[in-house]
């Protein structure tokens, strides 16, 4: 069994009636005609993973030759040693599972999924990959990263931001051994358990359907809630993106109001270089309230940060907050050579909202649904200048 790779990409457009149309054409192998493949990767450099079907099993080697069965809805444990894989009494360098039946289901450490799996050798384990169609995956993103809670034209957005951001990235990774990850870090996928009916029926309404800006496919990122606007994607990350633009969403997007107490002790554990942490300040902050920068005052040194950098270190939900010190806090007296004051008790930090702030906003299309926007709408409101297009696999 040959992984799926993609030999070409290039774009078609042409004129209709209703506008102008995109066309993105995925050139595959002919045996993969029908669908395209994602390769998500489950369990990375683990020492052994466990692996099951609903139906029989079988195993495969990488020429496609079958080594072995397992008997349906019984699990095995894959496992590796010096670059070899062995599971169920077969060995390979790279082994594959798939279900003997087209409606068949494999099982990866503790979860269902459709597709296949492969194992390869990483690092100093191995790594569990789900071979998945583009759909099901989508559908189970959508169930992960939104439920069934909100209404189904925010579900058809997510659908199609979602399926652009996949295939965005898979184009950026051709060479490597998965296209996507299955945690937050990525977007959230969980295999069947997800797929719900709305989640299916949300992807199956857009099936095909991805956001382009001037032809080419957007990294189509999404958050939680904004907390009243949303971030330009150079005031969280580094780079400009001309369809990441702040946008404000306060009429439909809760405000998700939050509160932090950060002690010094537990800045000092991230941020150890400055000594003695004596006050922490924004550097910059945009137009709506995001922080941009930060400073941190020790001891020893000072020194600025990125919010987003901050965000991660301190497990924040948003770079909206302002910060208040209590007890006594002296900038002044940091690395500067003054006789230092006492460093404050706490920092409180009060804030909105809950992710990084830049793309579409859950909540915020959530709301939009609600007033009767469509997806496209939805889409076209988050990422600025783009337009909806449309993906052929041939």
């Amino acid at each position: 069994m040959e992984p799926i790779v993609m030999w070409g990409l290039r774009w078609l457009s042409h004129a209709t009636g209703l506008g102008l149309v995109l066309w993105l054409l995925l050139l595959l192998p002919a045996r993969a005609a029908d669908s395209l493949l994602m390769r998500i990767a489950i369990v990375q450099e683990t020492s052994q993973v466990k692996l099951g079907s609903s139906v029989e099993g079988q195993i495969l080697d990488a020429d496609g030759n079958l080594l072995g069965t397992i008997d349906p809805m019984e699990s095995r444990r894959a496992s590796v040693e010096d670059g070899t894989i062995t599971l169920s009494g077969t060995a390979a360098d790279r082994l594959y599972l798939r279900a003997s039946s087209p409606d068949g289901l494999v099982y990866i450490a503790d979860r269902w999924y459709r597709g296949s799996v492969e194992l390869r050798p990483e690092g100093s384990g191995l790594t569990a990959i789900n071979y998945v169609d583009l759909d099901d995956y989508v559908a189970s993103v959508v169930g992960a990263e939104m439920g069934d809670r909100f209404p189904l034209e925010a579900l058809k957005a997510q659908a199609v931001a979602a399926r652009t951001y996949a295939l965005y990235h898979r184009n950026r990774r051709l060479g490597n051994p998965f296209d996507l990850g299955d945690t937050i870090a990525w977007q959230v996928y969980n295999g069947v358990e997800t797929a719900t009916a709305n989640a299916q029926q949300a992807t199956q309404a857009t099936s095909g359907q991805v956001v382009v800006h001037n032809s080419r496919l957007i990294d189509a990122v999404f958050h939680s809630s904004s907390g009243g606007y949303t971030a330009n994607s150079e005031d969280v990350w580094w780079d400009a993106r001309p369809y990441l633009r702040a946008v404000n969403d306060s009429h439909v997007s809760p405000a998700m109001p939050w509160q932090r107490h950060l002690e010094p002790d537990s800045l000092e554990e991230v941020f150890g270089e400055v000594g003695d942490v004596l006050d922490l300040e924004i550097l910059e902050a945009n137009e709506f309230g995001r922080a941009v920068s930060l400073r941190l005052h020790g001891t020893e040194s000072v020194q600025d940060l990125r919010a987003n950098q901050f965000l991660l270190e301190m497990g924040l939900p948003s770079t909206v907050f302002t910060i208040e010190p209590v007890g006594p806090a002296n900038a002044s007296s940091a690395a500067d050579g003054t006789d230092a004051e006492m460093p404050a008790t706490l920092f409180t930090l009060t804030g909105q909202g809950f992710g990084h702030g830049i793309g579409m906003s859950q909540w915020g299309a959530s709301g939009l649904a609600a007033q009767g926007w469509s997806y496209g709408q939805i889409l076209e409101f988050y990422y600025q200048g783009t337009n909806l297009g449309a993906i052929s696999v041939q």
